[in-house]
């Protein structure tokens, strides 16, 4: 994955920038593996048509990289480096999903999915109803 920010500089609505926060062009590039097995499930529940799955994997970043340099417009020698946050070198990644027809026009649907590491989580879900017409 490539992400690009260009340089920039801020500035008031009269256009002076002393003072201002100058942020330096970036190039990032960053890369993961994965890993893993996922198991699909199709059946009934209670007698309404539904299919599944589980998934767990492992991720291994190669490149890390969440550094900015910046500096204030106008002060010689204010140059500084920031570190952002960055993912844990290898995680485990866990999904699951549920969806039940309803009828023939409506789904229901549920889904959860995780990167969990030593040093970080991120957990998310989301729950939706399909209407087809």
């Amino acid at each position: 994955i490539q992400a690009r920010s260009p340089a920039l500089t801020e500035a008031n609505w009269a256009g002076a920038n002393a003072g201002a926060l100058t942020l330096a062009k970036r190039n990032d590039i960053t890369s993961r593996s994965e890993l893993g097995l996922q198991l699909d499930y199709a059946s009934g529940l209670n007698g309404l048509p539904g299919a599944g799955y589980v998934r767990a994997s492992w991720a291994h970043y190669y490149q890390r990289d969440a550094g900015l340099s910046a500096s204030i417009a106008g002060l010689t020698g204010s140059g500084f480096a920031v570190e952002g946050a960055r993912p844990a070198r290898n995680s485990a990644l866990l999904a699951a999903g549920l969806d039940l027809k309803l009828s023939p026009a409506v789904t229901l649907g549920a889904r959860l999915d995780g990167e969990l590491s030593g040093s970080t989580n991120r957990l998310g879900g989301q729950a939706q109803i399909r209407v087809s017409f």
